[in-house]
């Protein structure tokens, strides 16, 4: 055996070496992505229910690769990342801050994403301004803050109040989801009721002063 006359520590087995050479493909693939980061060259600063399902399927056509609340928080499970964003958004620690949208930022990169739309993505424009001068924004709005509280109550403002309810708050999945789906409103200076979702008024001036 090639193993024959090596000498291992006592928590080693030869076995082992297997296991070790079994890792090398998934170390490659680690440091491949850590290397191939893809930087942000559109950066979406509109509000969910703006337009942006509509932007982020010709951001595509256009050959660039979007990260949108579907495309990017749900299908690949990043609400625990961004819902301890958003806690801290609300929190108001900066340096805790800081370091949870460098992580959230990051994902995005080594997935290759390099543009963004949508929540929860447009709460961080400015940082991502910042890490990426080069990149173009663009700020998407409603005809007017009312029109837009409309649609949010509609649609996305009750996915708080739903996620949190049995039996699928017996999830972590779905509680970080819930944490996100209201902080993504907290987050901007909206005000929720007792159920989480968001006061009507409340996302009228958040929608115009975002504007």
């Amino acid at each position: 055996s090639s193993t024959r006359n090596l000498k291992f520590p006592r928590s080693w087995h030869p076995s082992m070496l297997q296991v070790s050479k079994s890792c090398l493909p998934m170390l490659f693939l680690v440091f491949s992505v850590a290397e191939t980061r893809e930087p942000m060259k559109v950066i979406g600063a509109g509000l969910g229910r703006t337009g942006t399902s509509s932007l982020t399927a010709a951001l595509n056509q256009l050959g660039y690769k979007t990260y949108h609340m579907k495309d990017g928080v749900i299908e690949l499970s990043h609400q625990f990342q961004w819902a301890a964003l958003t806690d801290e958004f609300v929190a108001g620690d900066v340096e805790s801050r800081k370091a949870a949208t460098d992580l959230v930022i990051d994902l995005m990169s080594t997935h290759s994403f390099n543009a963004t739309t949508d929540y929860p993505a447009c709460l961080i424009f400015d940082e991502l301004m910042i890490r990426y001068p080069e990149a173009k924004v663009i700020l998407s709005v409603r005809s007017s803050g009312t029109v837009w509280a409309k649609s949010v109550l509609d649609t996305i403002g009750q996915m708080s109040d739903l996620t949190h309810r049995r039996p699928m708050a017996f999830l972590s999945k779905f509680r970080s989801f819930s944490r996100l789906a209201g902080g993504i409103f907290e987050a901007h200076g909206v005000q929720l009721n007792d159920r989480r979702i968001p006061e009507f008024e409340s996302l009228v001036t958040g929608h115009d002063e975002w504007s």
